[in-house]
């Protein structure tokens, strides 16, 4: 059986989350026993990016594609690919129409859902290439709540898979507690852009402005730094805003960084936050945890799932004076880092693969 495999991006190192969830498909695909060659195309990557995948994973032939943003290039391979596949797996709502015209008849199509793209109501197009979709697969209880709140007919087919988190961040020695020996760092690791997730990060500055000194009364010379970790189009505007707070020297703002970049920021920090409120996975919050750092949220979308009361700090959406009290309270705490992660393990490549597998049942 040949399974296919379409990705708007694979192996970029911006913020994970999407990537990551690609490269775990495509080894859950590779661990399946009943496809016996892959084909992988990506939208965005160039083939210098893909280089390293070589022509075999787990023993079985592969094929790569990247189209390095051509359209044209990626539309012609997946038509090719998924006319002759007995399994399309669509990573992205967005690349679903191609994938449902160009299926060969008896062919299985899977969809990944990740979040706010499938909360709304579909277009009409989505809706049509919907009907194709044997799986709908789910990073969260929250997205298929919402799916199938707004499109009961996909009832039937919604699954959720517990999102990935990579063995990069669960390999290795047990967790440490944080660094004692500079000030304590809040981290942030999401693309910053002019959307719900660069709200997100606006809050966060506003937020981390209005932590009060008093809150380290024992030790002031340590009060904390906020790194952003990641680039976007709503950087210049935040490098503005922390200079308008007052926050210049306080914050740093960093570009992406690869997964072991990540791993490194988040050993050397105290603790992540993202209050974005438009979430529909976990990747920020799993990857943190897999460090053994807590995590500080909000009331909103699919955080809950991930940042319970033992895992760190949820405070209301949109309400900077609360998410200042949740990071201050989130560092002062002391946490059990391998309780941390303990936590995430369900979240393991292992476990993927065999929800991965078992979805299609």
């Amino acid at each position: 059986m040949k399974a296919i495999l379409l990705a708007p991006e694979f192996a970029s190192c911006t913020e994970g989350g999407l990537p990551g969830v690609m490269r775990a498909c495509l080894t859950a695909l590779a661990a399946t026993p009943a496809v016996s060659s892959l084909v992988l195309v990506v939208l965005h990557d160039p083939p210098e990016k893909l280089a390293s995948l070589g022509d075999r994973i787990a023993g079985k032939p592969l094929q790569v594609v990247a189209a390095a943003g051509s359209k044209t290039v990626f539309a012609r391979a997946a038509w090719a690919a998924a006319s002759r596949a007995n399994r399309v797996v669509c990573g992205h709502v967005a690349l679903l129409s191609l994938a449902a015209v160009a299926l060969r008849p008896g062919a299985r199509l899977a969809l990944l859902a990740h979040g706010p793209e499938l909360w709304a109501r579909l277009s009409p197009r989505r809706q049509l290439a919907m009907r194709r979709v044997d799986r709908v697969l789910c990073l969260s209880q929250h997205t298929r709540e919402r799916l199938a709140e707004n499109h009961p007919a996909l009832a039937p087919r919604l699954r959720v898979l517990p999102g990935p988190v990579s063995g990069e961040f669960l390999d290795g020695d047990a967790p440490s507690p944080p660094p004692v020996d500079h000030p304590p760092v809040v981290l942030h690791t999401g693309a910053l852009r002019e959307d719900a997730s660069g709200h997100g990060a606006e809050l966060l500055l506003r937020a981390f402005a209005l932590i009060p000194r008093a809150a380290f009364h024992h030790h002031p010379e340590l009060m904390p730094r906020l790194r952003f970790v990641g680039g976007g189009e709503a950087l210049p505007r935040l490098r503005t805003l922390a200079a308008d707070l007052h926050l210049t020297g306080r914050v740093d703002f960093d570009g992406p960084l690869d997964e072991a970049g990540r791993r490194r920021a988040l050993a050397d920090c105290a603790c992540l936050a993202e209050p974005s409120t438009a979430l529909g996975c976990g990747a920020p919050f799993l990857e943190a945890l897999a460090v053994g750092r807590p995590c500080v949220g909000v009331r909103a979308g699919a955080t809950p799932e991930f940042v319970r009361s033992e895992l760190g700090v949820i405070a209301p959406p949109d309400d900077p004076v609360a998410l200042a009290a949740a990071l201050a309270e989130c560092i002062s705490r002391t946490w059990d880092p391998a309780a941390l992660r303990a936590a995430c393990l369900e979240h393991s490549p292992a476990r993927f693969e065999t929800a991965f597998a078992s979805s299609w049942r």
